[in-house]
């Protein structure tokens, strides 16, 4: 009988044992990604509508996801006889030119979050946005002194975090991504410019693959989206970083049975939650503030929709009811508002509306950047921004918030209300307006982001009228 092992590397955890624990690692590490039934391959029975994580490279013995170690070793029958096998070797601590000065001002909260990184190696840290994770992240890369790689999805949040670090650390940081390529010992990238340069097509793929071997550890900002293909084969090619960390407010989008797929693959790729802290812990360390959300209700239709892409054209971008209701909100609310919507048209048309300007993918970084510092000076009160804002960008002196865009993801509303949330000098709690759809698809989307809302106990949640936010608002 073979003895069961499993050899640990920095990417993949190699599996020696019998063909009866390698089918129960296999059953663990299997799901139904979402969506999956409207696949046409499953649709034409070419597949089974299941991903398993257990590969099985060319004349070696099949492997997993080294992250999802602790996992299978907890649920596999006698894992706790499988021997464990760490190939792994710490890095070597470089000096980068760190001036002498004290570790970074941190709440007791962050400096043990730091403490169970550098403990732990690898895993995900789950901080509410606006917690300070940035802080986190750059304590952890002064304390390893090892070449890390910090990876975005956004070239605003590159800007602000490449930004922050050499505030931070006082050092030149390398900058990959918005047409630059100034790689250094620290450095933040965004995924899409390396998944460009590691296409197989590609001139710079060999290149690319040498440079990101060379890493000692990557920190992964907005973790949830290490679920995509192209995030994912990123991280494989930072493929000797011994230190591999995860940061997000909401990494798995929903809890593990909901879907397990976004949970194996961000626990595969960095390891499991070594530190968490929830929103009303954030509240008392008074980096953040609370959230009062109102559901307003302005009157929708419950009528049918034909399918979901008639819903959103008729009952949110052309839904004249609802654009009136948010203009007409949006001019009332005193202190300074932002609106998120999901769709570019919507954006256009309130951004019209209000006679304010629109942030969207397509407006160029430089002058993105200038509304974000003229929010952040208040010379800006109003601001339509698209889905480039549901993440990581710090306006931390909103005072409303409304969301327009409907939608159903938990994840990406919370996302969205920790926008708001970030504490400002003299703010006390920020206001949040959702708008009370009805009829096929909006009506039940809606009602999932009201019972995300009321199951958070740091959200303040009461459903008002258009007529009641009339007299709220004149009180202000």
């Amino acid at each position: 009988m073979v003895s069961p092992n499993i050899r640990v590397g920095y990417v993949w955890a190699e599996i020696t044992a019998s063909e009866d624990v390698v089918a129960d690692i296999k059953r663990l590490l299997t799901f139904r990604p979402h969506g999956f039934q409207f696949s046409p391959a499953y649709r034409s029975h070419a597949w089974d509508g299941k991903i398993c994580l257990v590969r099985k490279p060319y004349q070696k013995n099949p492997r997993f996801p080294s992250g999802l170690l602790s996992y299978v070793l907890r649920r596999l029958p006698d894992g706790e006889r499988i021997k464990v096998q760490d190939a792994r070797l710490p890095p070597e601590r470089q000096e980068y030119g760190y001036p002498d000065t004290p570790p970074l001002k941190l709440d007791p909260d962050q400096l043990q979050t730091v403490e169970d990184a550098l403990e732990h190696k690898r895993g995900v840290v789950q901080y509410p946005t606006g917690s300070g994770k940035s802080h986190i992240m750059a304590e952890v890369v002064r304390q390893t002194s090892v070449q890390t790689l910090l990876l975005v999805n956004k070239r605003d949040l590159l800007r602000q975090l490449h930004e922050t670090l050499e505030k931070m650390l006082r050092i030149e940081v390398g900058l990959l991504g918005d047409s630059e390529w100034q790689p250094r010992a620290v450095t933040v990238s965004t995924f899409q410019t390396l998944a460009r340069r590691l296409d197989p097509e590609s001139r710079e793929r060999r290149q690319t693959e040498a440079f990101l071997a060379g890493f000692d550890a990557v920190l992964v900002d907005e973790a949830h989206h290490v679920e995509a293909r192209t995030f994912d084969r990123v991280l494989q090619a930072i493929n000797h970083a011994y230190y591999r960390l995860a940061f997000s407010a909401t990494p798995f989008k929903a809890e593990e049975k909901a879907d397990k797929g976004t949970f194996l693959r961000v626990v595969g790729a960095t390891g499991p939650v070594i530190a968490k802290l929830s929103l009303s812990e954030a509240i008392e360390t008074e980096r953040i503030v609370p959230a009062d959300i109102f559901l307003v209700d302005y009157g929708a239709e419950d009528k049918p929709f034909r399918n979901y892409a008639h819903a959103v054209e008729e009952g949110i971008i052309h839904n004249l009811d609802r654009e009136g209701a948010t203009v007409g909100l949006a001019k009332a609310l005193p202190g300074q508002t932002l609106i998120l919507v999901d769709r570019t048209e919507q954006g256009e048309r309130l951004a019209s509306a209000l006679s304010c300007p629109f942030a969207q993918g397509s407006t160029p970084t430089t002058q993105r950047q200038k509304l974000w510092d003229s929010f952040r000076e208040g010379s800006l009160k109003l601001l339509v921004a698209s889905k480039i804002a549901d993440e990581g960008l710090d306006l931390p002196n909103i005072d409303n918030l409304i969301l327009a865009g409907a939608g159903r993801a938990p994840h990406r509303q919370i996302q969205r209300i920790g926008r708001g949330m970030r504490a400002h000098e003299g703010k006390e709690r920020v206001y949040v307006f959702d708008l009370v759809d009805k009829g096929d698809h909006l009506g039940k989307h809606y009602r999932r982001r009201r019972r995300t809302y009321k199951a958070e106990p740091a959200y303040s949640v009461s459903e008002i009228s258009i007529a009641e936010v009339q007299t709220w608002t004149s009180t202000r």
